[in-house]
Order: C-alpha cells, then sequence, then structure tokens
C-alpha cells in the first residue's frame, strides 16, 4: 500500500510539473507573438523621435525597450504627434506611452510609474526681445505652446494672463517665433535646444534661468486601473537603473547636447 501511495503521489507531482512547464511555455509564446503596444511621439528630441530608418527612437523609447526587454517582453512602436499618440493609449489603441510628464489633469486617465527624469522648463523669444524675461512678463503676450503639451497645462494652470495659441508641433511653434509670429514659446529646456539647432532657427533664444516652476517629472503611463503592467514597469525601471542602463542611455542621448553647450558657453567667455 505505501509503494502504491508513493507511485500516485510521483505521478500525480509528474502531472502538475508538467502542467506548469506547459503553462509557462505558452506564457513565454504569448508574449513572444502578442508584443507590449506602445505609442511616441515623432518629435519630441532628444526623447522621441524618428530615426532614419523611420523607427521610433530617442531616450525614452530605448529606456522603455530596455525595461520591457528586462521584464522579458516585447515591445512595439506607433508612431505620431502628441494629441494623436495619448488618444492612443486613452482609447486603448496602445498599452503604454514611453514619455508622459505626470500632471494633475492627466491624473484621471492614466496610471504613472516613478519618474525616471525630472527636467524644467524654459521660455523661448527671438534675440531682440529684451522685455521678457520671466514667467510675468508673459502676461498680456502671444504664447505660442505644443497642443495637449505640459506647457500648455502648466500655463492655464497658473493663468497669468498670457494669451495662448496651440500648434501641431513644437517644431511649428519656434518657426512661427522666429518668422515674428507669437512673442514666446513655452517649452522644455532640451527640446527647445534640439530643435532650434535642427531648424537652424539663428534668431531665437531662450531666457536664462530656467522655469522652476514649470518642472517636468517624466513617467511611463499606461490606462488608468492597468496595475499589472505599471508593476512590470516599475520593477524594470529599478532594475535598469541599478544595473547602470539608464546611466548609459542618458549618456548616449544628453551627453552630446550637454558637451555642446559647455563648448558654446566657453566660446563665449
Amino acid at each position: 500500500m505505501k509503494r502504491l501511495a508513493l507511485f500516485f503521489t510521483l505521478l500525480w507531482t509528474f502531472f502538475l510539473v508538467s502542467d506548469v512547464t506547459a503553462a509557462c511555455t505558452v506564457e513565454a509564446a504569448e508574449t513572444a507573438e502578442h508584443p507590449i503596444h506602445a505609442a511616441s511621439e515623432d518629435d519630441y528630441p532628444p526623447y522621441c523621435i524618428i530615426n532614419e530608418r523611420g523607427e521610433a527612437d530617442g531616450f525614452s523609447v530605448e529606456l522603455l525597450r530596455a525595461v520591457l526587454n528586462v521584464m522579458g517582453h516585447e515591445v512595439d512602436f506607433r508612431i505620431g504627434p502628441w494629441d494623436q499618440v495619448k488618444k492612443m493609449l486613452a482609447t486603448g489603441a496602445v498599452q503604454v506611452l514611453p514619455l508622459v510628464g505626470r500632471t494633475p489633469e492627466r491624473e484621471p486617465l492614466y496610471d504613472f510609474t516613478f519618474p525616471y527624469l525630472t527636467m524644467h522648463g524654459t521660455i523661448v523669444v527671438r534675440a531682440d526681445e529684451t522685455a521678457i524675461r520671466t514667467l510675468d512678463d508673459l502676461a498680456g503676450k502671444e504664447v505660442a505652446v505644443l497642443s495637449g503639451d505640459n506647457a500648455e497645462e502648466f500655463l492655464r494652470r497658473i493663468d497669468i494672463g498670457a494669451e495662448i495659441v496651440t500648434t501641431d508641433t513644437f517644431e511649428v511653434a519656434l518657426k512661427e517665433l522666429a518668422d515674428g509670429r507669437h512673442d514666446a514659446v513655452v517649452t522644455q529646456r532640451l527640446v527647445a535646444l534640439q530643435l532650434i539647432k535642427k531648424a537652424g532657427l539663428t534668431n531665437l533664444r531662450m531666457i536664462e534661468e530656467p522655469l522652476n516652476d514649470f518642472e517636468q517629472s517624466f513617467c511611463f503611463a499606461v490606462r488608468e486601473g492597468d496595475k499589472k503592467l505599471l508593476e512590470v514597469l516599475n520593477e524594470g525601471l529599478s532594475l535598469v537603473i541599478a544595473d547602470g542602463t539608464h546611466r548609459r542611455l542618458h549618456t548616449k542621448w544628453f551627453g552630446p547636447i550637454e558637451a555642446g553647450q559647455q563648448r558654446r558657453a566657453r566660446i563665449v567667455v
């Protein structure tokens, strides 16, 4: 009887292990066949860009790939302007966005990971503009921003009396400013640097002091209530920060910009 009981115990254990192995195999196959769907902006350098192969790229895109890879997931990207990609997430067309500033206005729509980067905004004006030095100086001025961006939400929230004009991209806003339209553009500082250089806008400058009141905490965002994916992303972020991947990607994407700023500073001095 003892031998018979042992036999059935071993047989039950064999089938249990087989079931678990099969389930893991199926789960792995489903992960491979059904990657996480993401959407990336097409013109928000150096965070989200389109590379020469027409693919989503940039610091935030690479970081999301690394985070999901370390957690055993593939990811694919759709690309579009900010107004489109945020709607893709809100409607469930995609599952995650690599770059979303956490704001009170967005809390009801999305759940956010812990921030992986905190940056400040800036005011861009024409080179001959001398009256605009602070946010208060924008009262009564026409200020261009990207539609639906943190900058628009921030300016409407503080309500300093500026006339807010929205554009499809920050590159459009900056080109219009250079052409004599609008009085200023409010945007993220590094984005302004990259887009001004890309478009060759030599008659624009940023005010000297960063907008400390306009602080942007950049996170990954999922649909409100998607706790399972949020846990995966937070754990993956912790891992890539600990293993140095975050630092390596930061150096890759921000190092050349910071070095360029230092060189210009030395030339001016």
